[in-house]
């Protein structure tokens, strides 16, 4: 709601109050973080083994359930959150070592952050987000694999050739 009020105000009127009225920091940082757009941040791994192929994984809540591992960012690096989100969901290490191309995604409001990494080791242990997983050569996908996934692979290998 303090958003909406605060989008009201010219921002000429907005910049003249910050810089003249003396507001301590600690409310002008929270009018900033009240008036501004916020977006959750998630990661989404192009994991490749030894072999080349890629790690999909199996989602328990979706329809098309076969995609690229992901989650979202939990006040950390990307990196380290792919990291654990694979760890978390499915038991294997992975180590995440590129951002590959992000994008921006408007239900839920967010950005992804499409990250590049290599599988190092682990026994799979199914979790309640991730059923199945398995390593898939380029092009040859499980079935219930959403053409929208099957894109973002493409998008981000070709741009990274």
């Amino acid at each position: 709601m303090l958003s909406k009020l605060i989008k009201l105000i010219p921002t000429k009127y907005i910049i003249y109050l910050w810089k003249n009225v003396p507001f301590p920091l600690w409310f002008r940082n929270f009018i900033i973080w009240r008036a501004n757009c916020r977006f959750l941040v998630a990661v989404m791994g192009i994991i490749t083994n030894e072999k080349n192929q890629l790690l999909l994984v199996k989602h328990t809540y979706r329809d098309e359930p076969w995609g690229v591992p992901s989650g979202w960012i939990e006040y950390e690096q990307p990196f380290s959150g792919l990291e654990r989100e694979v760890l978390e969901e499915t038991g294997l290490t992975i180590k995440a070592d590129s951002i590959l191309s992000t994008r921006y995604v408007s239900k839920p409001n967010r950005i992804d952050l499409i990250v590049k990494g290599s599988f190092v080791e682990g026994t799979f242990r199914p979790s309640a987000e991730v059923s199945d997983y398995g390593f898939f050569d380029i092009g040859n996908w499980p079935q219930g694999m959403p053409e929208e996934q099957q894109l973002l692979i493409k998008d981000s290998i070709i741009k990274n050739i």
